[in-house]
Order: structure tokens, then sequence, then C-alpha cells
């Protein structure tokens, strides 16, 4: 009985988990899809990559540091817009290394569940920023 319980929760669990990345693509997407089609510096179905254990690591190196923040910026070029898209490029970087610290450092416990949860910070904080920037950047483009 136990195990099954121990059963239903890791599959709440990782549906949430996937219900979330739905939504980070999502969000992201629906940004990028106000930036004029021949502005893109990538194809919107290279966001769906990002639901394929162990792809999603290698394109989420090419999309959330560089593709999405450049992306952005072709948006609205203004100077404001160019600040906003280089913190997201810094933040993108740090989601990105912080992956490669947790694995080499993973020398206690306590350490890798502080590094997951910056991660897991620094994220959301990245999604935020992308979500603003549509509405003040790109609501008036499309």
């Amino acid at each position: 009985m136990l195990a099954a319980a121990g059963v239903v929760i890791s599959i709440l669990i990782f549906g949430l988990g996937v219900g979330l990345i739905v939504w980070f693509i999502l969000t992201v997407r629906s940004a990028v899809i106000l930036v004029p089609e021949d502005r893109r510096k990538f194809s919107l179905w290279l966001l769906w990559l990002l639901l394929i254990p162990v792809v999603n690591y290698f394109v989420a190196w090419f999309l959330i540091p560089f593709a999405i923040p450049k992306t952005l910026e072709a948006g609205n070029g203004s100077s404001r817009s160019k600040k906003v898209t280089k913190h997201l490029f810094q933040l993108g970087l740090a989601v990105q290394i912080l992956p490669i610290i947790h694995f080499l450092a993973a020398w206690s416990q306590l350490g890798e569940l502080i590094l997951s949860a910056v991660s897991v910070v620094l994220i959301v904080i990245y999604w935020i920023i992308v979500y603003k920037y549509k509405q003040r950047f790109l609501a008036f483009v499309a």
C-alpha cells in the first residue's frame, strides 16, 4: 500500500514538472511569436525539444542564454530592451552553468539541495522577465 502511494506521488510530481515545462515553453513562445519571423534567431519548434530528456540540456544551452534574448532584442531594439535582454543572457548563462557545478560539486546533500533551489529560483526569475518583457516591449509589435 505504501509503495503504491509512493508511485502515485512520483507520477504526480513528474506530471507537475512536465506541466511547468510546457507552461514555460508556452510563455516563451507567446513572446517570441510577437517578433517578426524574419528577425527570429530560431524556429519556434525548437522550444518543444525542451521536453525531451538529455536533448533538452543541449537545446537549452542554445536557446536560454543566446537565442531567446537575441530574438527578443531583435523584436524591439530600444536601449531599455537591450539592457533587459543583457540581463536575460546573464541569467540564462547562470541557469545553464549551475547544473555543471551541481554535477561537479556533488559533495554533500545539503550542497546539492542549495544548488537545486538556486537553479529553480533563477529559471523562475528568467521566466518572469520573459513574460514582463513581452508585456512591456513586444505588446505593440504584432
